[in-house]
């Protein structure tokens, strides 16, 4: 994130929060929206659009990888798993790019794009295992349990691979999950008519049967 993690598990980024980049990937995000903004001062209109982890149909195969983790019960949960996550559904990203682009006066902006709300670990990790089930699936119930430590240990170590200029998803996936990363969506909701449709179990079961639909193994 061009904003770092949240400071606490209760924090949640506004629509201006002053940025903080989360390692070299953060600073990478906070470089685009820079040079966006920069335009924008030369007259281009532009608004930008953030959105946290995007999930459904089309889905990158990172995102398969996380069915399955679920599925299998190695999901890694640090401490007690109340670290809460924003996320978007691909058609309520779609609904906030196609009201970003549409809605006057909004140029320069920054927008998250979210789900109507954050979602705990444990809450994620739960839901998509039922989502799972409903569907058909055999799963295997709980989450790889780790201290919070090894999230840091894994935060350093990717750190310090991030400064050779190298970027391991991985191991960036696994520092990031020991942190909150929640947002706040009601400048889009007041601006833009932002109206988010689906939560994440709706959400989660069109994404395990886009899967099926594609023949990927579960």
């Amino acid at each position: 994130s061009p904003f770092g993690t949240n400071p606490s598990e209760h924090d949640t980024f506004r629509a201006h929060e002053p940025y903080n980049p989360y390692l070299g990937y953060g600073k990478s995000k906070m470089q685009g929206e820079l040079a966006v903004l920069a335009q924008v001062e030369q007259g281009l209109d532009a608004v930008i659009v953030r959105p946290p982890w995007f999930y459904g149909p089309l889905q990158p195969p990172r995102q398969t990888t996380f069915f399955r983790m679920v599925r299998g019960g190695k999901f890694p949960k640090f401490g007690a798993g109340n670290q809460r996550r924003s996320m978007v559904f691909v058609d309520n990203l779609v609904q906030g790019i196609v009201r970003a682009e549409l809605t006057p006066n909004t140029s320069g902006r920054g927008y998250w794009i979210a789900d109507a709300r954050p979602y705990t670990v444990n809450e994620i990790i739960e839901t998509v295992g039922r989502a799972l089930k409903d569907e058909g699936y055999e799963v295997k119930p709980g989450a790889m349990k780790l201290p919070v430590f090894a999230g840091r240990i894994a935060e350093r170590a990717d750190r310090l691979i991030q400064g050779t200029g190298r970027y391991q998803q991985q191991l960036h996936v696994m520092g990031e999950m020991a942190h909150s990363i929640a947002c706040d969506i009601e400048a889009a909701r007041e601006e833009l008519g932002y109206d988010p449709q689906f939560e994440l179990y709706d959400g989660m079961r069109r994404s395990i049967q886009w899967c099926r639909a594609e023949g990927l193994e579960l």
